[in-house]
Formats: C-alpha cells, sequence, structure tokens
C-alpha cells in the first residue's frame, strides 16, 4: 500500500503516514501500498512462499501459506484513533486540515496543483517536488494522491526493463498482471491533462506473501514506484484495498493519480468525492 509515507506511505520515502499507512498507505498513504520479503533461508528468490526441497515436501509449503492466511487479516487494518490536526509530516511544509469551499494552491509539487474541496473531512500532511496527497479524516486511510514519472515495478518491487513511461504502455502492464483485477483503461482528462482511468485491486488468485514489515495483509502486489527530486516512493496493492488510477500525460512524463480505499469499502463514496474534488484541479 505505500503512502504517503502511508505514500505507503521518508528517505526511500515510502510516501509518509505509512502513505500513510497501508496502501494504503501497506495514503494515503494518506495515504492510505507493499514492498517485497526479504528471502528467509529455504525460500526461492521472488517466490511468495518458502520453497518445497527435496527434502521439505510441497505440503510444508502449503501449510506456511495456510499459516500465513491463518494469521494475517485479509484487509488492511484502519488506523485506530490517528490524531487529526492538520499537522505537517516531519519537516514538510503543508496544508493541513483543508475548508471547504476555500480554493488552494500547493507550493512544492511540480506541476503545481490549483484544488478546492467542497466538503470538510480531508487535509494535506505534506507537500513535496514528486508527492502530493489528500487524506480522509472521515475514513482514516483513504487517500488520493499524485505522485510524478510512475514506473511499473515486479513483485520484488524492481522496475520492470521493456515498460515504456507512455501512458498506453504503462496501463497495458497493468491490464496483463495477473496478480491484478484491472478494469479496462478508459479516456480520463483531470485539470487540462489528457490520460486513461482504471480501477484496480488484487486478483483472487494472487498467491499468499511472505509477510515482512510493509505489508500487512495476507497478500501484497507492489504496482508502481518512482523517483524525482531525490524522494522515492512506491504504491502497491493490499488484500481488498480498492485503488482508481488516473495515468496522464504531462508534457514532461506521466503523471499518476491514486484514489485510494484502503479497505475496499469506502471505495465509492471515496471516488464520487474524489470525482468533485479532482474536478476542481487546475495545473499551473
Amino acid at each position: 500500500m505505500s503512502r504517503l509515507s502511508h505514500p505507503r506511505r521518508s528517505p526511500s520515502h515510502t510516501p509518509h503516514r505509512t502513505v500513510l499507512v497501508a496502501a494504503a498507505i501497506c495514503l494515503a498513504s494518506v495515504l492510505a501500498a507493499c514492498g517485497a520479503a526479504p528471502t528467509a533461508p529455504g525460500q526461492a528468490a521472488g517466490s511468495s512462499v518458502p520453497a518445497a526441497s527435496p527434502s521439505e515436501p510441497a505440503a510444508t509449503a502449503t501449510a506456511t501459506a495456510a499459516a500465513i492466511a491463518t494469521e494475517y487479516p485479509e484487509s488492511p487494518p484502519r488506523p485506530l484513533h490517528p490524531t487529526i490536526d492538520g499537522s505537517c509530516d516531519n519537516a514538510y511544509p503543508c496544508l493541513g486540515l483543508l475548508t471547504a469551499g476555500t480554493t488552494y494552491t500547493e507550493k512544492v509539487f511540480s506541476p503545481q496543483i490549483q484544488f478546492m474541496v467542497p466538503t470538510a473531512g480531508w487535509e494535506n500532511l505534506s507537500e513535496e517536488r514528486g508527492v502530493f496527497g489528500l487524506s480522509s479524516t472521515t475514513a482514516p486511510g483513504d487517500l488520493i494522491v499524485f505522485f510524478r514519472y510512475p514506473d511499473a515495478v515486479d513483485a520484488n518491487g524492481q522496475t520492470v526493463d521493456g515498460v515504456s513511461g507512455s501512458v498506453a504502455d504503462l496501463a497495458a502492464w497493468l491490464q496483463g498482471n495477473d496478480q491484478l483485477d484491472v478494469t479496462t483503461p478508459a479516456p480520463a482528462t483531470v485539470g487540462g491533462f489528457d490520460g486513461v482511468v482504471m480501477d484496480i485491486r488484487v486478483a483472487a488468485t494472487a498467491p499468499t506473501t511472505v509477510p515482512h514489515g510493509d505489508c500487512p495483509t495476507r497478500v501484497c502486489v507492489p504496482i508502481l514506484a518512482g523517483h524525482h527530486a531525490g524522494a522515492t516512493w512506491d504504491m502497491s496493492s493490499a488484500g481488498t484495498e480498492t485503488q482508481r488510477l488516473y495515468l496522464l500525460d504531462a508534457g514532461d512524463g506521466l503523471l499518476a493519480i491514486f484514489v485510494d480505499s484502503l479497505d475496499g469499502t469506502t471505495f465509492d463514496a471515496l471516488t464520487s468525492a474524489a470525482d468533485t474534488i479532482l474536478g476542481t484541479v487546475r495545473f499551473n
């Protein structure tokens, strides 16, 4: 889930409230995305459960997967008793708690974003060159996050070779990822930038993930990552987390916007609110 650092999620800057926890923030994350687990003894690199050896029957791997499924939840947990006071993350500037009907212009993200929230219930906890996110205060963990220069990443969080930075190539790669259920990309425009929009969630057939610190659920699937102005971000999908992704051509590279329902239960209400907010966006 990476956010705001939850952007899942920070020096490697999983955007910042774990980003903000699960995918989010896994912010997002806020922002409220999940990195790859370190290889454990007896585990094949890149595998989702320990590999069986001649002396270790496949039943062991099956038992391990079953144990993970029992111990770890299907849905990312929402933050308990979050502090909602508009205070900025770490040393970053931020807009804090947002007032309904007020037009805001952030000062750090590029391209600069002007927007309005029509109702209360949102805060911005950091402004950064490559990441800008709005966190829901009514459904903590839900996010609307803007990212620059997204790259496709594999199950280990490594950049996938051969996938260009075009809207069409990245959308096609996402649709071909058998660990994700992705809707057919539809044309979309936000703030004058054209591209596509699609909905994403973990496929029912995705394998159980070996648990690790960034993955709070039985299954986590890395989606995109990026690097800009010294910061690194990543977004993944965890368990029942459900995301709407806009991929837009910003002229000098791609702009990704994640509308992220942390556990999937708020997806309809969140995307309805996001439609209204994104309808006010202007890029300067």
